[in-house]
C-alpha cells in the first residue's frame, strides 16, 4: 500500500516549468496533486501532455519546481521503448496489433468503412500519399526515409528535441511549429496534391433532404466569404476555440485560402486522378470510376 500525505496526494508538483534547451518554455509555475482518483491529463494537441506524464513518472527532471511521488509511478511511452527500439521501433498500437486508422483505411478500401472509422481517420487519410508525392517528386525511393506515426503533440516534440528528422503534417500544426520558431518548412503539399475537400452526404439525406442541404451549402458559402473579410476577428476566435497562439491560427488561415468550387467535370477529373493514385498505392483492391460518388445538382449560389 503506497503511503500517502496528509493531504492523500499519491503524486504532488510544487511550481514545476519545464523549458527546451532553446529556451522555449513548455509550462511553467504548476501546481498539481494527483491522489487515488482516476485522473486524465486533457489539454490540446502540444500543450506537453506527454512530456509532463514523463516528468510525474521521473523519466525526466523539471526545468524548476519539484515533485513527490509517495507511490512507484509507470510511464507507458506511445513509441515502444524496449531494448530492440533503435532496430524495430513500434508503437503502442502495434504492440497491441490495434494499428486503428490504418486499419479504417484498409476497411475503407475493401468497403468496409463504418462511421466511426472516418473518425479515426480524420485528416490524416492522405499523408502517406503526399509523402510519397513528396519523394517521387525529389527522385527518391519509398525506402529512403522511415515513417512513424505518432499523435502531433509527440511528434513536435521529437522534432524538437532531434529524435526524428521530419514531420509530415497538416494545419494547424505547420503554422504551430513554424510560430514556435523550432521549425521550417521544407516541402508543401501544393503542387503535390489536390488539396482538395468535400461536403459529403448520405443518398437518403440527398433524396429526402436536398433543399435543407442546399440552404446549408449555401450558408457555409457564405461563412468563409465573411471569415476572409474579416481574418483577424475569425482567427482570434478560432485561436481560442482550438487553443493555439493568435499568430499560428491566423497564419495557418491566411495560407489555407480556400474556396468552394462547384462540382464540375475538372473537379471529378481531379479525384479521379486520386482514385487512380490509390490504386497504384496499394490502397485500392479494384479501380474505381468517382462519377458515382458526386452529385453537381447543389450550386453554390
Amino acid at each position: 500500500m503506497a503511503a500517502a500525505t496528509p493531504t492523500g496526494a499519491l503524486v504532488a508538483l510544487h511550481h514545476v516549468s519545464f523549458r527546451f534547451d532553446d529556451g522555449v518554455t513548455l509550462f511553467d509555475s504548476l501546481d498539481l496533486s494527483i491522489d487515488r482518483t482516476p485522473t486524465g491529463i486533457v489539454g490540446r494537441n502540444g500543450i506537453g501532455k506527454s512530456q509532463l506524464a514523463q516528468l510525474i513518472a521521473g523519466r525526466c527532471a523539471p526545468s524548476t519546481g519539484t515533485i513527490e511521488r509517495h507511490t512507484p509511478v509507470v510511464y507507458v511511452a506511445q513509441q515502444h521503448d524496449d531494448g530492440n527500439a533503435a532496430a524495430n521501433p513500434r508503437t503502442v498500437s502495434q504492440v497491441a496489433a490495434l494499428d486503428a486508422p490504418l486499419g479504417a483505411l484498409a476497411r475503407l478500401a475493401d468497403g468496409r468503412a463504418e462511421p466511426h472509422d472516418f473518425d479515426l481517420i480524420g485528416d490524416r487519410w492522405d499523408l502517406a500519399e503526399r509523402l510519397r508525392a513528396a519523394l517521387d517528386a525529389a527522385g527518391l525511393p519509398p525506402d529512403a526515409v522511415s515513417f512513424r506515426f505518432l499523435p502531433p503533440a509527440d511528434t513536435m516534440l521529437a522534432l524538437a528535441t532531434g529524435s526524428i528528422d521530419a514531420w509530415a503534417t497538416w494545419e494547424p500544426y505547420t503554422a504551430l511549429a513554424e510560430t514556435s520558431g523550432r521549425a521550417r518548412v521544407l516541402v508543401s503539399g501544393r503542387g503535390l496534391w489536390s488539396g482538395l475537400s468535400y461536403i459529403a452526404a448520405t443518398d437518403a439525406a440527398i433524396a429526402s433532404k436536398r433543399d435543407v442541404l442546399h440552404d446549408f451549402l449555401r450558408r457555409v458559402v457564405r461563412a468563409q466569404a465573411w471569415s476572409y473579410r474579416h481574418a483577424d476577428a475569425y482567427s482570434a476566435a478560432l485561436a481560442r476555440i482550438i487553443g493555439i497562439p493568435p499568430a499560428a491560427a491566423k497564419l495557418q488561415f491566411e495560407r489555407r485560402n480556400t474556396r468552394w468550387l462547384p462540382i464540375d467535370a475538372t473537379v471529378i477529373a481531379e479525384q479521379q486522378r486520386t482514385a487512380d493514385f490509390y490504386l497504384k498505392a496499394g490502397l485500392l483492391r479494384q479501380p474505381l470510376d468517382v462519377r458515382t460518388t458526386f452529385d453537381p445538382g447543389f450550386p453554390l449560389a
